[in-house]
C-alpha cells in the first residue's frame, strides 16, 4: 500500500510528453514530436495534430504496406528481414527539422542527417501484425528510432437503415501515443 504504481509504458500525449518510470514519479516534457507513420492506414486529424505524419513517397508508402502484409505463415528469418526493411525505409524517409532534407543515418543511440549533420531525435508510429511489432522495435532502436504505439477508444454506433436492418460503425477516437519500455523483472 502506498507505493507508487509501477508503468511499463511512457505516454506521448498532445504537446507533452509524460515518460513512465518504473515506481517513478512521471516527469513531463513541454514539446510537440513529428511522429513518422509506419501503419497501413493514412494518420488521422488528431494523430497529425499531435505531429504524426505520413510518409509523402508514394512508391515508398506502397513498399511499406507489402512490408506490413503477410498472406502466408511467415519463418522468423522473414520477419526478422521485414523489420530491418522497414527501419532503413524509416531512415530513408524521416526528414530533417534542421534542413528539411530526407535522409537520416544512424550515429550511436541516436541518428543525424545525411545533408546538414545536424543529431535528430526520430520518433515512428508502429502497428500491425503482433508477432513483427517487437522485432520491428528492436530494428527501430537499434537505428536510433523510437518506436510509438497509437492508443485509441473504440466507441460503437448502431444505425438502422431504411429497410429496418441495424448497421454497426466502428469510430476509433485517438488519445495518444505509448513508447514501448521493456519490462524490467521483479
Amino acid at each position: 500500500m502506498g507505493k507508487k504504481e509501477k508503468s511499463l509504458y511512457a505516454v506521448f500525449g498532445e504537446e507533452e510528453a509524460a515518460y513512465g518510470t518504473i515506481g517513478g514519479e512521471l516527469k513531463q516534457e513541454k514539446k510537440k514530436k513529428r511522429i513518422m507513420n509506419l501503419t497501413q492506414h493514412p494518420a488521422s486529424k488528431e494523430q497529425i495534430k499531435e505531429g504524426a505524419y505520413d510518409i509523402e513517397d508514394n512508391k515508398e508508402r506502397k513498399k511499406l504496406k507489402a512490408l506490413l502484409t503477410f498472406e502466408e505463415l511467415p519463418t522468423g528469418k522473414e520477419i526478422e528481414e521485414r523489420a530491418n526493411q522497414i527501419a532503413e525505409l524509416a531512415l530513408r524517409n524521416a526528414r530533417c527539422f534542421q534542413c528539411g532534407g530526407k535522409g537520416l543515418v544512424p550515429m550511436g543511440a541516436g541518428v543525424e542527417c545525411s545533408n546538414c549533420g545536424m543529431d535528430q531525435e526520430v520518433y515512428v508510429m508502429i502497428g500491425g501484425a503482433p508477432f513483427l511489432m517487437r522485432h520491428l522495435e528492436f530494428a527501430l532502436e537499434c537505428r536510433g528510432i523510437k518506436p510509438l504505439y497509437a492508443f485509441s477508444r473504440r466507441e460503437s454506433r448502431e444505425e438502422t437503415l431504411p429497410d429496418g436492418s441495424v448497421k454497426k460503425i466502428q469510430i476509433f477516437r485517438h488519445l495518444g501515443f505509448i513508447k514501448p519500455k521493456t519490462p524490467r523483472l521483479a
